[in-house]
């Protein structure tokens, strides 16, 4: 199996020079072609709902591979304030991790924390995913919000495929890992504001429990 190849960027200009020089170092390397390409981070990526998929096109064209992202909500949760204020502007800042678009555009995506900028709590990635709210109780691009269940795959289903272990991993099927972790609570049933709020009851691994709280 071949590894990902994982690179980060978080803005328009930083983005743009990072994406011409991917697409320099891939063109022409086979060994690379074959790779699926994973941008992390990415907390603005246009100005419009063609940006995301404008920036995709340039590393794709030419080069052949595919081309995921890996977003940083908690950007939302944790800075969204400032981001109005000193970063992008209160309309810019509507832009902020706009995963919606990467669905809409069928760009592979997952959601991560940058620990330990940001504690490692997968449950609050997916509540900010699913809820946009900034600090000051703003939500910042409502068009942008996910559901309860596409915020899981960006843990789960999606985020394996992004890690090239879609067949090890990321959902529950014969022959793939039995790693499980156990809540209290379905993310898919309770009130969306909840899920930040989920308990975990243990934890399952290879099949076997491997902790109980």
């Amino acid at each position: 199996m071949q590894n990902p190849v994982d690179d980060g960027s978080h803005n328009d200009a930083g983005g743009d020079n990072k994406n011409d020089a991917r697409k320099k170092r891939i063109s022409g390397r086979k060994e690379l072609c074959s790779r699926r390409v994973q941008i992390s981070h990415r907390a603005h990526a246009g100005e419009n709902h063609r940006g995301v998929q404008e920036r995709i096109e340039r590393i794709r064209k030419g080069s052949g591979v595919t081309v995921g992202i890996s977003f940083m909500t908690v950007h939302l949760d944790y800075w969204g304030d400032m981001h109005q204020v000193n970063t992008y502007g209160p309309e810019r800042a509507q832009r902020i991790t706009a995963v919606r678009d990467a669905i809409a555009h069928a760009i592979p995506y997952g959601l991560h924390n940058d620990a330990p900028i940001t504690p490692p709590n997968p449950l609050h990635s997916m509540w900010t995913a699913v809820m946009r709210r900034a600090p000051n109780g703003n939500v910042l691009g409502p068009d942008q919000k996910l559901t309860a269940e596409e915020a899981l795959a960006g843990y789960t289903r999606s985020a394996a495929w992004l890690l090239r272990m879609e067949n090890e991993a990321g959902t529950l099927e014969t022959g793939k890992y039995a790693d499980l972790t156990i809540l209290d609570a379905n993310p898919m049933k309770v009130d969306p504001d909840r899920i930040k709020d989920i308990g975990v009851v243990g934890t399952i691994m290879g099949g076997r429990r491997t902790v109980e709280l």
